[in-house]
């Protein structure tokens, strides 16, 4: 059991955690300790972002930006531009890995273009809608290409 319990001062400032997970111990315990079912509940992976796409709008579509990373749940995970909630998320089959959670995400909200401004950084996270847990923050800055 305790090969499954990790100390790292990088993760959840050094909390006993999960292996694997940003999710302390402590809160693991919480969860069943306080369940109202004699069932097992699930943990859930925290999405990560490692990257980011942003597509300028053509005559026929509208610009876009696609996150690349790990565990994005349809229905469960907004994304989050300086704290402003994206709309319009697009999961393609092609990018689901396992269990519901996709490798990319992508975003044809129309004020997308207005959410990264040119050559300015913007951070961008993923809230979980059930539990309002935030990801890591990553910064992005979009740069149009001039003609």
């Amino acid at each position: 059991m305790f090969d499954r319990i990790t100390f790292d001062p990088t993760v959840m400032s050094g909390r006993a955690c999960i292996r694997g997970m940003r999710i302390t111990v402590y809160d693991g315990a919480g969860n069943s300790a306080t369940a109202a079912s004699n069932q097992n509940f699930q943990i859930w992976p925290m999405p990560i972002i490692n990257g980011a796409t942003f597509t300028e709008a053509t005559d026929t579509d509208r610009a876009s930006v696609e996150l690349a990373g790990r565990n994005f749940r349809p229905g469960e995970s907004e994304i989050l531009v300086d704290g402003t909630a994206l709309k319009k998320l697009r999961y393609e089959e092609k990018h689901l890995v396992s269990d519901g959670m996709y490798k990319r995400v992508t975003s044809v909200d129309k004020k997308v273009s207005k959410r990264f401004p040119d050559r300015t950084w913007v951070t961008i996270e993923i809230r979980v809608a059930s539990t309002g847990q935030v990801s890591p923050a990553f910064t992005f800055k979009r740069k149009i290409p001039r003609p």
